[in-house]
């Protein structure tokens, strides 16, 4: 949280996708989205996976951290043989 000027934790989400599933595109609504900085750790994953936004392409690798808007449509696509695991951090940021 001190790297990104923390001041409170939110919501924590670990979701996983298997091989040859996706979280389909969407966009999040509502005061959690406009209260909260969003991070995503990408525990593990594969090559053949990736996530969207606005329909451009983003690989990630384990160990990777990125920040990421949901109030714009975003989705992601495991087209690989392995699981997608991915711990999403809310927090609130001093910006």
């Amino acid at each position: 949280m001190s790297l990104v000027f923390g001041e409170r934790l939110g919501g924590v989400l670990l979701y996983k996708i298997p091989p040859g599933k996706q979280i389909y595109p969407h966009t999040d609504m509502g005061w959690h989205v406009d209260y909260y900085e969003k991070f995503n750790v990408c525990l593990k994953t594969n090559p053949e996976t990736a996530f969207y936004y606005h329909g451009e392409e983003m690989k990630v690798k384990e160990g990777d951290v990125h920040f990421f808007r949901n109030d714009i449509p975003h989705w992601v696509k495991n087209e690989g043989l392995t699981d997608h695991i991915v711990l999403t951090v809310c927090i609130k940021t001093e910006r």
